[in-house]
């Protein structure tokens, strides 16, 4: 599913997120491994496929990883297969709005 999304960024003309990418908290300990992300922007993209992502510990795990990235001021988008695959136009719209809106946001703050 990442393969797909990232091929669907790139046929649309769009900068592709870095894989895998590690985040650290405040005092340099790891937090969390983002299967996309935009640094600069803060915009991490999360593919949850069904046979991971349905057990509830994956979920309760999924949920408090992604409350600790927004307390770093991280907008985490998550997709399934079905976002990617079936409506790219609409996975990609997304990615790349919120991209932009924290561009600006970010640009306007410093």
């Amino acid at each position: 599913m990442e393969t797909a999304a990232r091929l669907a960024l790139a046929d649309a003309g769009l900068p592709l997120p870095q894989t895998q990418f590690e985040v650290l908290d405040g005092a340099g300990r790891f937090l969390a491994r983002l299967d996309g992300a935009f640094p600069e922007e803060r915009v991490g993209l999360e593919f949850d496929g069904r046979s991971v992502h349905s057990a509830p510990e994956a979920l309760y795990r999924d949920r408090a990883r992604q409350n600790d990235l927004m307390e770093l001021g991280w907008v985490l988008l998550r997709f399934t297969w079905w976002d990617v695959v079936e409506q790219p136009g609409r996975f990609v719209d997304a990615v790349s709005r919120t991209v932009a809106m924290r561009r600006a946001t970010l640009h306007t703050a410093r």
